[in-house]
């Protein structure tokens, strides 16, 4: 049987663990409004303008699994497991790319027609991630099991909502 002392220290340990590990798996990347999703998911594309989806399956990193994503070299967002990010583009010559707040790691290049959707996915594997052009079947599949990301809050516990 234990006495007191050895209760409090256990409930003391268990409600310090529980705090170390909420600090450990906060989720960077919020879901937009679900409005906003399912309007995203009817895969509609301006007769002027081209879409490309960017889906994260699964991301790593020590406080959680997310991938930093480039457009054309600029910072667009944050993704994290399950999430896609829809960007509005030019028809033309663009890079999307993987990486984090250094810079990017890792980019595919796409030329875009109006009128049409892309999808670019970025997984991990080996401790590095991943980012490849998909098929629109396999894209659609993908977004469709996925959410809307949102805001994103930096390493500085800035917000910032996405463009």
């Amino acid at each position: 049987m234990y006495g007191m002392k050895e209760l409090l220290r256990f409930c003391i340990c268990v409600l310090g663990c529980a705090m170390c590990s909420s600090c450990m798996t906060i989720r960077w990347v919020e879901t937009a409004p679900q409005v906003l999703d399912a309007r995203a998911k009817s895969f509609s594309v301006s007769p002027d303008s081209a879409s490309i989806y960017v889906v994260c399956l699964e991301g790593w990193w020590v406080f959680g699994r997310f991938f930093a994503v480039f457009l054309d070299g600029a910072n667009v967002g944050i993704l994290d497991d399950g999430k896609y990010r829809l960007l509005i583009v030019t028809p033309g010559k663009h890079s999307v790319g993987e990486g984090w707040q250094g810079g990017v790691e890792q980019s595919v290049d796409l030329t875009t027609e109006a009128g049409n959707n892309y999808y670019v996915r970025i997984t991990q594997k080996g401790g590095r991630g991943i980012i490849e052009t998909i098929g629109e079947e396999e894209g659609r599949n993908l977004v469709r099991k996925s959410k809307l990301s949102g805001q994103w809050r930096n390493l500085l516990g800035e917000e910032r909502l996405e463009r």
